[in-house]
């Protein structure tokens, strides 16, 4: 029949203590032997004799008790005294109080065999120090009672909630209340909820410190993207270029044309270039003239803003650029009229005056009520219409329509000059009222017949 495993460790057991037995009876032998030889004839030192006895019982158990432990229920009962041994030692270490009969001494020291079996390594002098000083159970207990049966052991207490009544309370249904808590009124304040609650309240602080970083950094955010130029689209891009081309003369490039600007400022104020023999019916165009510092500003404002967004916009040769540049850059994306060459009394010369205006004959059949409200403000803007409190797309389309009205008695090769508000003809050198049909030539202002 084959033995199971515990038997085989009991059996291993049983034997290892055996043979320590064997060589510590040899050892002590040997010991009484030397010290016979040390001490007078009948005289023997009484801890060696003690301790030899001790020893002795514990052998005699084992050898008494070696062949009931393979004996079935023999075996089997001299285990469970073991155990109850082993109980009984650990209840009176609880206690404070150790009372060891001469079977417990030997059962304990069966039960620590078997423990040194199971753990390798632990105090195998425990059994020969309590049969040779009867002071070492209480030290033991005491031990056991200060809090832990050895180094590294958790501290122990017993199963009773001794030291939790006498630190606090329970209530019905089994919480915990301290003695120093101010719970008069019932409600639940342990030791820790101060200390807490400052936490919270430093965690607080410090959520609103964060927070307040967090909207200095937005806010820097939001200024610094509104520092930085607006991403411009290709049609606002054509835009610039085309009220670029309109500002200046032809031939005349964008640093020239602020230059002229710029100096036509100062001039304007003498009165030079005041047109004189202003016809009848024209006396709104001769005040006119009276603004025409202000138009000049103004020009030049305009004019280095659409610079500078050019420039900002990647268009970084906008400067060195011609009036005719601009405004073939702007007919590439915002398109135009076909090109009206045969009907230019002037043959194929490229006037840029004469295109605007082949381009405004293009549009004269179209709904401007459809355009968009930015379409019409360019277009307005354009030929000097003054937008400031027009707000509604109504008035928009009308002033739209008066200026399409007003462009169909513009001849050909005329094209609305921003500067002086009236329209140009490059290749006539006349400047057009069509309100009233006048012409003028630099000196005076006439009719053509």
């Amino acid at each position: 029949m084959m033995k199971t495993t515990d038997e085989l460790v009991r059996e291993a057991i049983v034997e290892e203590d055996a043979r320590r037995a064997t060589r510590k009876k040899h050892k002590l032998l040997q010991e009484e032997n030397n010290e016979k030889n040390d001490h007078a004839p009948g005289q023997l030192d009484p801890r060696s004799h003690n301790k030899a006895k001790g020893k002795q019982a514990q052998v005699r158990f084992r050898d008494e008790h070696r062949d009931s432990l393979d004996d079935g229920d023999d075996g089997i009962a001299l285990e469970r005294q073991a155990q109850d041994a082993k109980k009984r030692r650990i209840a009176a270490r609880r206690g404070g109080n150790l009372v060891r009969s001469a079977e417990d001494l030997g059962l304990g020291d069966l039960s620590e065999a078997e423990e040194r079996g199971h753990h390798h390594h632990n105090n195998n002098s425990t059994a020969s120090t309590s049969s040779a000083n009867p002071a070492a159970p209480q030290a033991a207990a005491a031990e056991g009672a200060a809090g832990g049966g050895g180094s590294g052991d958790p501290p122990m207490t017993a199963f009773n909630l001794d030291d939790e009544r006498a630190t606090g309370r329970f209530d019905e249904d089994g919480n915990c209340y301290w003695n120093d808590e101010k719970d008069k009124d019932g409600t639940r304040r342990e030791k820790g909820d101060d200390a807490e609650d400052a936490w919270l309240k430093g965690a607080e602080v410090l959520e609103g410190e964060k927070h307040e970083a967090a909207m200095r950094a937005r806010r820097e955010r939001e200024r610094r993207r509104d520092d930085e130029p607006e991403e411009l689209t290709e049609r606002q891009i054509a835009s610039l270029n085309m009220r670029v081309s309109d500002l200046l003369l032809p031939g005349e490039t964008l640093r020239r044309g602020l230059a002229r600007l710029g100096g036509q400022r100062s001039k304007a104020k003498t009165g030079s270039g005041r047109r004189r023999g202003l016809p009848p019916g024209l006396s709104t165009a001769g005040a006119a003239d009276d603004d025409a510092p202000a138009a000049n500003e103004e020009g030049f404002k305009e004019l280095t803003d659409c610079s500078a967004a050019l420039v900002g916009a990647g268009e970084f040769e906008a400067y060195s650029k011609t009036k005719e540049e601009f405004d073939r850059a702007a007919q590439l994306f915002l398109g135009g009229a076909e090109d009206d060459d045969d009907d230019d009394d002037g043959g194929g010369g490229d006037d840029m005056f004469a295109s605007d205006l082949d381009d405004d004959e293009g549009k004269k059949g179209e709904d401007v009520s459809a355009w968009p409200v930015s379409r019409l403000k360019s277009y307005l803007a354009e030929r000097g219409a003054d937008l400031e409190g027009v707000l509604e797309k109504g008035e928009l389309v009308r002033l739209a329509q008066e200026r399409f009205a007003l462009e169909r008695k513009v001849p050909a090769g005329y094209a609305f000059d921003a500067q002086s508000g009236y329209y140009y003809s490059h290749q006539d050198q006349l400047y057009l009222d069509p309100g009233s049909g006048y012409h003028y030539d630099g000196k005076e202002w006439f009719k053509k017949k």
